[in-house]
């Protein structure tokens, strides 16, 4: 988190980084290359781990 802007990195990882944002073709990150997510995004972190970027209600 960046503020209130979601942001994701990739680590330097062997494989990168997919995200896949509502709508578009899917996108790799290279390694220490970061980019903001939106409710709806799907991150592909490798070895069938993926998470889904929601939105949070209600947290203070």
């Amino acid at each position: 988190m960046e503020g209130e802007t979601v942001v994701v990195t990739d680590l330097h990882s062997r494989n990168g980084t997919v995200i896949v944002l509502p709508g578009k073709p899917p996108q790799k990150l290279r390694g220490g290359e970061s980019t903001s997510v939106i409710v709806g995004t799907v991150v592909d972190l490798g070895g069938g781990v993926t998470l889904s970027v929601g939105q949070d209600a209600g947290v203070v």
